[in-house]
């Protein structure tokens, strides 16, 4: 029951965010946003062990790129950083009217302002047009001195582990110079969800992760997209 308690708080937490998303201007919106998220995080009780040069997650204009697991995975990196990150996330992320877990069938109804009031960047995976309005964003957004975090393989995994990353972010990165900050999550359990299972959010209760913050890379620095992608993949899968 307390478990069931702590997630209705969660809950309440991002409709709340939603509301307020909806009547504040931006600026303070996006700030409420961030606290809201480590509150969020307070409520899922993660430990979070910290590896590596701390001082890096402050500076900005850095694409922070990741291993994935599950939604856990955001709410630990965005309570490390002192300023809200922008984050690139699957349109069909949250909301699904057929899902027989409540909280996805709430979540469908108010499914455009979730992903807006949690700074989320929605792409819709195979839409070329969509893709090429995404890059705009990921590069106006870095442009004001924002930070963005990518999920590069686009999927989840039960341990972590990826297999491989997709293209299209290092070409972005290349052509811009972007610096990327990699990053990798080692949670004590395999808690990671994968497509096809139904999403059972008390396993983003009482965990335990270690945080490896590596060097950033410097995206001028290497001759191609290929290069740039083997380097950041290396980076986070700790070879």
């Amino acid at each position: 029951m307390l478990a069931y308690a702590r997630l209705t708080g969660a809950s309440l937490c991002l409709f709340l965010n939603i509301l307020q998303y909806c009547v504040l201007p931006q600026f303070i919106s996006t700030r409420i946003t961030h606290a809201l998220t480590k509150i969020v995080g307070a409520i899922a009780n993660t430990k979070i062990t910290l590896h590596g040069n701390t001082a890096i997650l402050t500076r900005s204009k850095m694409l922070v790129m990741s291993n994935h697991y599950d939604g856990l995975d955001y709410i630990v990196l965005a309570s490390l950083f002192p300023s809200p990150l922008r984050t690139v996330v699957k349109a069909d992320l949250v909301g699904n009217p057929h899902d027989a877990n409540l909280l996805s069938l709430l979540f469908s109804y108010v499914k455009g302002a979730m992903l807006n009031s949690l700074n989320f960047i929605p792409y819709k995976r195979g839409d070329k047009e969509d893709g090429s309005l995404v890059k705009n964003v990921i590069v106006d957004t870095l442009a004001t001195g924002s930070n963005i975090l990518i999920f590069p393989e686009g999927d989840t995994r039960k341990d972590g582990v990826p297999k491989d990353f997709k293209n299209g972010i290092f070409h972005l990165a290349l052509a811009n110079k972007s610096k990327i900050l990699p990053i990798t999550l080692k949670y004590a359990k395999n808690i990671g969800w994968v497509a096809g299972e139904s999403l059972d959010m008390i396993k983003w209760l009482d965990n335990d992760v270690d945080v490896y913050i590596h060097d950033v890379i410097n995206s001028e620095e290497e001759s191609s997209f290929l290069s740039l992608k083997e380097k950041t993949f290396d980076a986070i899968c700790m070879h």
